[in-house]
């Protein structure tokens, strides 16, 4: 699937840019309590770019000046104030790494089995296709709205290169890996949440299940606990695991094509308006998403009718089967997943046969010559 491709939830004859640009912003998740502007705010592209850019020049002068300098002492190790705070900071990303990834497998679960008890394996395929960013409060009331998880797992990308700052604070280097790391996470999250990209769900559940353990983990580090060598490659394999399957998973999404017709009451695809999404697709109802002026300019479907008119006419054109990804804005989140995950995996790679097996460039080419 390309990203100059008109899928069903685009509006005709645009051009990428104009798709991109004037895709709706998701709306406020409900009890969020913040007003739409500072809502939108967050998911502006500037807001992510500033971030970014300044984490990365940052963490580039603090390397600088190490090297030119030389190590530097240990501040965290020799005040109590600071390695106190170290040990809150991971402790906090450690429960709350936890609860992202409960509330998410436990909303993930309730729907696949919504799908697969509707039409079997082609309502599975449906449901993996159509997990919703805003999930109908009236199926899971008891969790938090899986749009509101989303957004505050897209902000802690931005608290935690916390971490670095930590490192610099320890004397340390801070590696390509981790700066790479914090600094595409920020964008692949934005775009996954700002363009209500459902395989950014998938995603977020598996990477809180790893940073449960590895903040666990940089907690007992903390009390001096020791961390035995077996669990830290563990958590290593866990996390290259991840990103590998992540990044087929996410592959899949451009591939894949479903049948509406297999789940009935499975959520709209969404192109940022929450509203119609507790609607079925079966439902007749034509109950816009959202009724504020603001998305009348929008050349997007603004209304649960007529996504399910452009799904059905996509069907039918498709011997009853459309796109996995409704709209371009949700395959330009994909993309960049993916552009994101291949150097990440190949970085964490070259970590783990240096950490764990004693593997560096260098010896390898002398083993060559010799």
């Amino acid at each position: 699937m390309s990203l100059f491709s008109t899928l069903p939830l685009d509006p005709a004859h645009t051009s990428l840019w104009t798709k991109l640009a004037t895709q709706p912003y998701p709306a406020v998740p409900h009890g969020l309590g913040i007003s739409e502007g500072v809502w939108q705010a967050t998911l502006h592209p500037l807001s992510v770019a500033a971030v970014s850019v300044v984490y990365i020049f940052a963490v580039h002068h603090a390397n600088h000046k190490r090297l030119r300098n030389g190590p530097a002492r240990d501040l965290v190790k020799e005040t109590y104030g600071l390695s106190s705070a170290v040990l809150a900071h991971n402790a906090f990303l450690c429960i709350y790494s936890l609860w992202t990834a409960q509330s998410m497998i436990r909303h993930l679960a309730h729907y696949f089995a919504q799908g697969t008890a509707a039409g079997g394996a082609a309502g599975w395929t449906a449901a993996f296709c159509s997990v919703p960013m805003h999930a109908p409060e009236s199926h899971t009331p008891h969790l938090a709205p899986l749009g509101l998880i989303a957004w505050l797992f897209y902000l802690s990308k931005g608290y935690e290169v916390v971490d670095s700052i930590i490192l610099v604070l320890k004397g340390k280097k801070v590696s390509n890996l981790q700066s790479y790391h914090h600094a595409g996470a920020m964008w692949t999250m934005w775009a996954g949440v700002r363009y209500s990209a459902t395989p950014i769900q998938l995603f977020a559940s598996w990477n809180a299940i790893v940073h449960t353990a590895m903040y666990f983990f940089y907690s007992l580090t903390c009390l001096k606990l020791k961390v035995p060598r077996a669990a830290k490659q563990l958590l290593t394999t866990m996390q290259i695991t991840q990103l590998v399957l992540g990044w087929c998973v996410a592959m899949s999404y451009l591939v894949v094509t479903y049948r509406p017709s297999a789940f009935p009451d499975m959520a709209l695809p969404s192109t940022g308006m929450p509203a119609g999404l507790a609607s079925s697709f079966s439902r007749n109802s034509s109950t816009p998403f959202v009724k504020d002026s603001l998305f009348s300019l929008s050349p997007y479907h603004t209304d649960a009718a007529s996504v399910r008119s452009a799904l059905a006419s996509a069907a039918e054109a498709n011997n009853g089967r459309v796109p996995c990804v409704g709209s371009t804005g949700a395959v330009f989140a994909v993309y960049l997943n993916l552009l994101y995950l291949l150097p990440l995996i190949v970085l964490f790679v070259r970590f783990y046969l240096r950490s764990y097996f004693g593997w560096t460039p260098k010896r390898d080419a002398a083993k060559k010559a010799q």
